[in-house]
């Protein structure tokens, strides 16, 4: 079996976690578009880790391994390292992205947390959803 790559995800052995990632990986694949009649993603689990396989018509053409890892908080400095990251890998300075301080560590609060009791984001999938990162 050819592999195609590996990912590294946090919470990945939760099921409703597994379930939320092939929501995400067959949108990314436009699948949503195509008879789900025709297309399978199953989640093996190994020893250290687990196997993504995309089917379609029953043959295999995509196989993922994936680790699960502990979440990692992200704090401010750790964001705005990243942020640098991408504009020099996209070779860009451009008014997108969040530039100050106040505004990365109120971005960084509503992830992190909830309010009234409340999680609204509970799943790390649906907190990139709910920030409009694929």
């Amino acid at each position: 079996m050819d592999i195609d790559g590996v990912l590294y995800l946090p919470n990945f052995s939760n099921k409703e976690q597994q379930e939320e990632f092939k929501k995400v990986f067959a949108y990314s694949l436009n699948l949503d578009k195509v008879d789900n009649k025709d297309w399978k993603i199953n989640i093996d689990k190994y020893k250290s880790g687990y196997v993504v396989k995309f089917l379609y018509d029953s043959k295999m053409l995509g196989a993922w391994v994936v680790f699960d890892i502990p979440f990692q908080k992200i704090d401010l400095e750790l964001l705005r390292s990243l942020n640098e990251k991408a504009e020099k890998i996209f070779r860009e300075e451009w008014f997108y992205g969040v530039k100050d301080r106040e505004a990365l560590e109120a971005l960084l609060a509503r992830v992190d947390n909830g309010f009234l009791d409340l999680n609204h984001t509970p799943l790390q999938f649906l907190k990139l959803k709910f920030f409009g990162i694929r």
